[in-house]
């Protein structure tokens, strides 16, 4: 979430792109192949990183015939 500078109201929701968890204070900002990402904690990076990491390899094992 982003407060309005007197703090009385939301200017914007920001979420998690990870989990969804809204971030009421200043997130973890990654950019990643050209893509801004904003993660609640270190272990959502992670956990979305490791999947990303798999996910290409399944796509490459899925390219080269399964070997």
């Amino acid at each position: 979430m982003k407060f309005s500078d007197n703090g009385y109201y939301l200017e914007e929701y920001i979420k998690c792109d990870n989990c969804g968890v809204l971030l009421y204070r200043s997130p973890i900002s990654i950019t990643t192949d050209g893509a801004n990402k904003r993660y609640c904690s270190d272990w959502c990076v992670d956990w979305d990183m490791k999947r990303e990491s798999e996910v290409a390899s399944h796509k490459r094992q899925a390219e080269s015939g399964g070997k």
